[in-house]
This record gives structure tokens, sequence and C-alpha cells, in this order.
């Protein structure tokens, strides 16, 4: 396994590749700007930021992989709004929600299937401090 974020488990295996590519993680801090008359403001750092997460997953029926039932999981996990752990190789990487799905349809049949599509998820950290 290469991860996992909630039901969906990221593996490369004889019967089919589903994995991710172009994993952007973003960590921001916090600061307040204190005016001061006559002078430049003065920072004051107020804390961390909740992460964020954006990566692409490549949905293709020919390697063994499903776009309308990976699809699925994914539109159950955003409706859910519920906090899902991330997994990378053997780290937890943290809980995230989803916050967004792009799709990019690449390929559809004569009968209206999905064949092959390119979707990005957005997530942000999820903290119950």
């Amino acid at each position: 396994m290469i991860g996992s974020f909630g039901s969906v488990i990221f593996e490369v295996s004889r019967e089919k590749i589903f994995t991710f590519d172009n994993f952007k993680r973003v960590k921001k801090a916090n600061f307040a700007q204190h005016k001061i008359i006559n002078h430049k403001p003065i920072l004051e750092y107020t804390g961390s930021d909740l992460d964020s997460i954006d990566f692409t997953i490549h949905l293709n029926i020919n390697i063994g992989i499903s776009p309308k039932e990976e699809l699925k999981k994914l539109s159950d996990i955003i409706d859910s709004g519920e906090e899902k752990k991330l997994i990378i190789g053997n780290d937890i990487a943290g809980k995230f929600v989803l916050t967004q799905i792009s799709e990019d349809h690449k390929f559809i049949d004569n009968k209206g299937r999905i064949l092959i599509a390119d979707i990005t998820l957005k997530l942000l950290e999820y903290t119950d401090e």
C-alpha cells in the first residue's frame, strides 16, 4: 500500500495501479499586524495555520480502477464532512477533511461511462485542539 485517505486506498499491484501525483503540502503561519503611527507595522506571531494538501489521482479503467466507483467514494467523503486519516507510506500525515474535488473526464465511451479521468483533491488539516 502506498497510502490511503479514508476508504480510498492508493496501491500498485498486478491487478491495478492507483497512485497520486503532484502532491503539494502548504504550511502557513499567522501573524497579526500592529499599526504604529509614522512607522511600519510590527508583526506578532499568533500561531500556525491549518495545513492544506493538494494532489491529483489518475483514474483509468484499463489499469484496474473504476472511475465511477472511486468518484462515488470521494463524493461520499466530501458529503459526510468527516475527517479522515491521510497515510503516506507508513506515516500518518494527519487528519484531514476533503474540501474540493475537481474532475477532468479524459475519455467517455459511447454509453456515457467515464473510462479515464484525472481528479484533483484539496484537503484541509483537521484538528480538535
